[in-house]
């Protein structure tokens, strides 16, 4: 998914017996792009490819990783990061698959009151706005949870590959119509709101702009509560 919108630039489809790490692979990564990474996509070998291709990332550490501290980078007192160094991997395998410095992070989550560790071949970027690039990545959990709630594909129609491909594309595409619309009138409703409108006036023959716009105002008796209008003034 892109940062500016959040809408998703290309569909992977695999197997489910295809693991993450071998799907990664196969996705064409453009140079210059920052990918917030999900822990189960751990793998040296693919680090090392994004960091020959000028790719940069952020991930989760795992606890039993083996390394070495070259330097430290200072950190102020008081704040979540803990802890700001750049590590070598000490491990025979591991030096083997990715012979580069990495740059690990120490974080304290205050709202899950959590300590994270970050690792990434970011050294540009200050500590915070690495952890706040991979807690961005949250948006990705949010789209599946939007897909399975408005877009009824919890159930398959078919069991054929091309029955399920078909159902779960045409899902994503009506998600991105959406999402888009969303994007480019900086509308305040959810993407949920918008399907519903969808749903209830869909033999109506209107521009869907007519449907969404809207005012917000206080009805008359109420005070601080708020009251969409769906209806164009």
């Amino acid at each position: 998914m892109q940062a500016d919108g959040s809408l998703p630039v290309f569909l992977n489809i695999t197997d489910g017996k295809v693991h993450e790490t071998k799907a990664a692979k196969s996705v064409p990564i453009p140079k210059g792009s920052y990918l917030a990474i999900d822990r189960g996509y751990h793998d040296f070998d693919q680090y090392n490819t994004y960091i020959n291709n000028n790719i940069r990332f952020v991930t989760r550490m795992k606890t039993n990783a083996k390394y070495q501290v070259i330097s430290a980078n200072k950190t102020d007192i008081g704040s979540p990061v803990t802890s700001d160094e750049i590590i070598e991997f000490t491990g025979f395998y591991t030096h083997q698959k990715c012979p580069h410095p990495f740059r690990k992070i120490c974080y304290f989550d205050q709202e899950q009151d959590k300590h994270l560790i970050f690792l990434t071949n970011d050294f540009e970027n200050t500590a915070q706005v690495i952890a706040d690039i991979y807690k961005a990545r949250w948006d990705i959990e949010l789209f599946f949870k939007t897909i399975k709630q408005n877009l009824k594909i919890k159930r398959f129609f078919g069991t054929t590959r091309n029955a399920v491909l078909t159902q779960v594309l045409i899902a994503m595409i009506a998600y991105l119509m959406i999402s888009f619309y969303k994007f480019l009138h900086k509308t305040r409703l959810s993407v949920q709101q918008l399907f519903r409108i969808i749903q209830v006036n869909i033999f109506e023959r209107k521009p869907l702009k007519d449907l969404v716009q809207y005012k917000i105002f206080k009805p008359p008796g109420i005070k601080n509560e708020l009251q969409i209008c769906l209806f164009k003034f």
